[in-house]
């Protein structure tokens, strides 16, 4: 790397995609790596420039928090992440992550016993944990889930939401609220779904959409004022290559004076000391002392994507390596890939669901202990293993420092871990994470 006349850094002979892209990632070269969908990446280019952002703050911190460096960073940000995603900037704020996101959104709400708050069957557990807190409250409302169905072409999930959502509406006064909770790309599993119809339908129907979109940043092409769900949240860091801690929460123009942050704002945004125009903006600026630094990678991470190829480039790498992937994993185990009934890759993104050979009859806890022991020990590769459908499957995510070779090394591995996981189908011993 090296810099220009403005301090940009500017990546020198980029490697093709595939293991020679190791070199551009914080990653160890001993361990086979196909869990990004969890906790992302940070490219060796994206810590140094935020590094040397933070440098410049730690130098003098009064200085840069009291005379608008600070906020003028962050607006850089909220600028960049605008543009990429398609949203007015001040449509645009930060907060820790996607759950951070989302139970701001629902505790925002003033809702009534009257209204209806859906989520789906396969809704991620922070996200349950949010819906379920929300009856603590002296007015909450009533939950229903929303059935996927899957697996299942896209053409039948969307026949299925809109007549569940009918349903819902029907069964409620017409001045009721019924807020869906759509997951874009789902984590467990890691299925695409056609969230954009979805907010359409809830348009037609007279729903509220509040969209987790906590795998989409970096995955698939966004287009947020067009589609116009009423709120979005999505982590920067899991595909992106922001730093961790970073999420955009898009809020548009119709629902900002509602929304509050969970820890209120420092800042006095009454008139005249407002440190911008919209107070929704300001409110999430600065809420006590925190490490903004993960913000400010925004910058750096869609200057490092562009440097590396763009975001076509990427997707079409790591969507195909996920779909190949999956089949080659799939075909190893003797199992199958979750996928679409056409078998078309239209429930894949960058993450494949192959189904594990695991006795169903073996205790959970007991399953994962040792599958964490043996792949993350003993064979130094790792993917998420979960259960669902009444089987054990296993999410691996492609990237660009992967490649074949990393499937097949990962289905070999599976082969004995859950061998060894079978052979204790009679053993109530346990075994410890060491």
């Amino acid at each position: 790397m090296q810099l220009t006349d403005s301090h940009e850094l500017v990546l020198k002979n980029v490697p093709e995609f595939g293991h020679q892209s190791r070199s551009l990632f914080q990653l160890d070269p001993s361990f086979v790596h196909l869990n990004n969908g969890s906790f992302g990446v940070i490219p060796h280019f994206v810590e140094e420039a935020t590094q040397r952002m933070a440098h410049v703050g730690e130098t003098n911190p009064d200085l840069f928090m009291r005379t608008g460096r600070f906020w003028r960073s962050i607006d850089a940000s909220r600028e960049a992440i605008a543009k990429y995603v398609g949203a007015d900037t001040d449509t645009c704020v930060f907060v820790p992550n996607t759950a951070t996101g989302v139970n701001t959104i629902l505790r925002s709400i003033s809702w009534s016993a009257e209204d209806i708050l859906v989520r789906s069957d396969i809704c991620f557990d922070t996200v349950i944990r949010a819906v379920e807190s929300l009856a603590q409250f002296k007015t909450a409302p009533r939950t229903a889930m929303l059935k996927l169905g899957l697996p299942a072409t896209h053409a039948t999930i969307l026949e299925n939401f809109r007549v569940q959502l009918k349903q819902w509406r029907a069964a409620m006064p017409e001045h009721a609220k019924l807020v869906i909770i759509i997951d874009s790309i789902a984590s467990t599993p890691a299925v695409l779904l056609p969230w954009r119809e979805m907010v359409k339908i809830c348009k037609e129907e007279g729903a509220w959409s509040l969209v987790d979109a906590a795998h989409s940043l970096g995955q698939e092409k966004l287009e947020l004022k067009k589609i116009d769900a009423d709120f979005f949240v999505a982590n920067c860091s899991k595909w992106f290559y922001a730093k961790r801690g970073s999420a955009l929460m898009q809020i548009p123009f119709r629902h900002q004076e509602m929304m509050q942050p969970l820890i209120p704002a420092m800042v006095n945004d009454g008139p005249g000391h407002q440190i911008h125009p919209n107070k929704f903006v300001t409110q999430f600026y600065w809420n006590g002392l925190a490490d903004w630094l993960a913000y400010m990678s925004i910058v750096p991470a869609l200057n490092f994507r562009r440097q590396i190829g763009g975001d076509e480039k990427i997707n079409t790498y790591c969507h195909a390596l996920a779909v190949k992937g999956g089949l080659r994993v799939a075909e190893i185990l003797g199992t199958e890939v979750l996928d679409s009934p056409k078998g078309d890759g239209e429930l894949v993104a960058n993450m494949a669901n192959v189904r594990l050979p695991i006795d169903t009859s073996i205790p959970g806890p007991k399953v994962f202990q040792l599958f964490h022991t043996e792949t993350l020990g003993t064979y130094r590769t790792y993917a998420v293993p979960y259960m669902f459908n009444g089987s054990w499957w296993v999410r691996a995510c492609a990237q660009v420092y992967a490649e074949m070779a990393d499937f097949e090394r990962l289905g070999h591995v599976l082969v004995e871990v859950c061998r060894k996981i079978n052979s204790t189908a009679n053993d109530s011993h346990i075994v410890a994470f060491p």
